[in-house]
């Protein structure tokens, strides 16, 4: 679990540290649409990496084979 501790400020939770740490060095954009399409961007490659990790993981070649197959079909035709 990642942590972040500045002083008396602990900060856990990968998203919540990552957008702190945007927000206080200037990189999450400059106004309210800005910083909601970082969000969608950084929404859209955690979803893309929920769907891949289970298959990088996988150690069986018989499921991996399978599982590449099924994210071929359903997730990049």
């Amino acid at each position: 679990l990642p942590i972040l501790v500045e002083g008396d400020f602990k900060l856990s939770q990968s998203t919540a540290i990552l957008k702190y740490l945007a927000k206080k060095h200037g990189y999450y954009g400059d106004n309210d649409r800005e910083a909601a399409r970082i969000d969608e961007y950084v929404g859209a490659i955690r979803d893309l990496l929920d769907v891949l990790m289970p298959y990088v993981e996988e150690q069986r070649p018989e499921k991996k084979e399978e599982m590449r197959m099924k994210l071929a079909a359903e997730h990049f035709p």
